[in-house]
């Protein structure tokens, strides 16, 4: 039967059991495994002194002479000999998160590591695509991002370096599918501003008031949608000007409502237009109630518009518009906006450095099985003005 462990400081004294959950029998080095994972959780908590004790066990001490875990734990030992190779170690072994690692080894980086930041990190081991500055707090003091990639077989990651009064801070934002990601900033009536990172994560980087530590709050991803109605709305009119099916244009517009991704949050034009191109398709395949009722969307949200002006004199010139009341009948029902002028200062990411490190391979248990933070699927309502 395999060996058990009997320390006191741990939850299940008499590990492993005789059978597993499933009913299978515990291989014989099931003692090793649990004394070497549970080492390197000792480690990521910021515990050396018990993490080490516990993976020395395996590679001195293995419960049986073949233990499958004496190597891993000889390879893990000889990367790591200080603190900070936490995150060298890690990249050993598939039960080390990279990403917890690489929290552990920044926060250890002395105060000035920013100064140099890419000579600071690599000492860590962290392997840099590509780097520069974004004020992500709005504070007029410029935060590090930079892009990391732990592994061949991972994803590229977008990570943000922010000084504190505790040290520097490594924040995990989203993997990204390039090296250099475009930031927008979209500047709210009270800071921080939201930054939407290329066209997949919205959010706002705030700071304790304590120890000015950041983190992060997820945003919906309204302004995301913004740039959807506009493309949505140029592609539509394409269609219609170059001899499309205006069916087909139509479709492509009512979609936007359907899945509720119609928007016009930082520029009420964009519905404006949206709108008046809908009201055409729609005229083109023979639905005047529906061209009508777009029409009439126009006059309402935007009624300074130009395009409000082409709205009404269609309205009363078709013999066949229905005569219809103040209260559209269109769903969802739109509510005014406070700010609707609010135009996002658009970003190219400045100074953006790549870095041409090679790509460290090191030898390591099988391939672990990556987990990619979903992107938020929150699905705003339109937000329109009343009239």
């Amino acid at each position: 039967a395999p060996e058990r462990c009997a320390c006191e400081d741990m939850r299940y004294p008499n590990w492993p059991p005789e059978t597993y959950a499933d009913g299978s029998t515990p291989p014989l080095d099931a003692l090793d495994e649990w004394r070497f994972r549970l080492g390197i959780y000792y480690l990521l908590v910021g515990n050396p002194e018990q993490g080490l004790t516990y993976i020395g066990s395996v590679a001195e001490n293995p419960v049986v002479p073949l233990s499958r875990w004496v190597e891993p734990a000889k390879e893990f030992l000889d990367q790591y000999k200080s603190s900070q190779d936490i995150y060298k170690a890690c990249l050993t072994t598939s039960y080390c998160d990279p990403r917890l690692a690489m929290v552990e080894a920044v926060e250890l980086l002395p105060a000035n590591a920013l100064e140099n930041p890419i000579a600071s990190l690599q000492t860590l081991g962290i392997t840099i695509r590509s780097t520069g500055t974004y004020d992500f707090d709005g504070d007029g003091q410029l935060e590090r991002w930079i892009t990391v990639l732990h592994k061949p077989e991972y994803k590229v990651e977008f990570w943000i370096l922010a000084e504190s009064d505790t040290g520097v801070n490594a924040i995990y934002v989203d993997v990204v599918e390039a090296n250099i990601t475009p930031i927008y900033s979209f500047d709210l009536d009270e800071p921080p501003p939201v930054i939407w990172l290329g066209n997949q994560k919205s959010f706002r980087m705030y700071r304790d008031p304590i120890n000015r530590e950041p983190y992060l709050a997820t945003q919906p991803l309204i302004y995301f949608y913004d740039r959807v109605t506009m493309a949505t709305t140029e592609q539509a009119a394409e269609i219609l000007f170059y001899g499309g099916d205006p069916a087909d244009a139509f479709d492509l517009l009512n979609s936007l409502e359907l899945n509720n991704q119609l928007s016009c949050v930082t520029d009420v034009e964009i519905c404006a237009r949206y709108y008046a191109i809908r009201a055409i398709a729609a005229e083109f395949i023979g639905d005047q109630i529906e061209a009508a009722q777009s029409y009439l969307q126009i006059w309402i949200i935007a009624p300074d518009s130009p395009l409000a002006t082409f709205a009404r004199l269609k309205i009363e010139k078709s013999p066949n518009a229905p005569t219809l009341t103040p209260t559209p009948t269109l769903s969802p029902t739109i509510t005014r906006t406070p700010t609707l002028t609010r135009t996002p200062t658009i970003t190219t990411n400045p100074n953006v450095t790549r870095i041409p490190t090679k790509t460290p391979n090191p030898s390591y248990s099988p391939t672990p099985t990556i987990t990619r933070t979903p992107s938020p699927t929150l699905t705003p309502s339109p937000t329109l003005a009343d009239p």
